[in-house]
């Protein structure tokens, strides 16, 4: 109702939820780095930037998941795309937790998925097996890559 003047997909819609629970993880991460660490507990942060990623993949996988993706859509998919890279990148340079880079893994591989479902071109069986091997690929290096930069993170903080 309040998008409804100006005719925006459900993708462009979900957008404004992400953004706002973004800058409330921004804020509490601020607010946590800086002299109100005692007030802000990691939990807020946690749970804004779990919320930020469900609307995030809704949004992708609404863009997605169309027959015809109209122009909005693929803007919402690359500011979904681009946020979520912002994200990761954040996580990484910061490297004290690795819960926003298990979320944007997790949404890469439903985002993954959801391509795959709309777009193969298998049979109800094919694309079963072929989703299902992508699940067990993309799920297996996601949490290989997530475990190596928790040890590489521990080790060079024991270092120092």
């Amino acid at each position: 109702m309040v998008f409804s003047p100006w005719n925006v997909s459900t993708s462009m819609a979900l957008l404004v939820p992400s953004v706002l629970n973004l800058l409330l993880w921004a804020g509490a991460e601020y607010m946590r780095r800086s002299r109100g660490m005692s007030l802000t507990p990691r939990w807020v942060a946690r749970l804004a930037v779990a919320c930020c990623f469900g609307f995030l993949t809704w949004a992708g996988t609404d863009a997605l998941s169309g027959r015809d993706v109209a122009d909005d859509e693929v803007v919402a998919l690359l500011v979904v795309l681009a946020l979520e890279a912002g994200i990761a990148l954040y996580a990484v340079r910061m490297r004290d937790d690795v819960f926003p880079l298990a979320l944007t893994a997790g949404s890469l591989i439903v985002l993954g998925t959801t391509t795959l479902g709309a777009r193969s071109h298998f049979d109800n069986v094919g694309g079963l097996f072929v989703i299902a091997v992508w699940l067990v690929l993309s799920s297996t290096l996601s949490g290989r890559i997530l475990m190596s930069r928790v040890r590489e993170w521990h080790h060079a903080e024991n270092e120092a």
